[in-house]
């Protein structure tokens, strides 16, 4: 993308009635890549979504298994586990450290 003139960006920034734009405080110059990056966002009129990092909660890799002694069922995580088995959380947290009905496979 080519770099705007200064008076370009002032106009279009008016037009569009942006004035709390980081834009008015830059020059088009000195403009980093998240300058053009808004600045092409405002001329096509899409917005930019910043990407999240993932939540650990619902990152499949961080999921501790947990397997049944009574018949080494391993169950996918605690949840998994707690919705099958039918067991409160709080319940099953105490079972998980007692370790005699349920452990946590590392």
């Amino acid at each position: 993308m080519k770099r705007p003139k200064n008076l370009e960006v002032a106009t279009v920034l008016k037009e569009k009635k942006l004035l709390k734009s980081v834009l008015w405080e830059v020059r088009p110059k000195d403009w980093s890549e998240n300058h053009y990056k808004e600045w092409k966002s405002i001329l096509t009129g899409v917005e930019i979504k910043e990407v999240k990092a993932d939540n650990p909660r619902k990152n499949l890799h961080n999921k501790v298994k947990v397997i049944r002694l009574s018949d080494n069922t391993i169950f996918d995580s605690i949840g998994d586990c707690k919705k099958k088995e039918g067991i409160h959380g709080i319940l099953m947290r105490e079972l998980l450290k007692e370790g005699i009905k349920y452990k946590k496979v590392i």
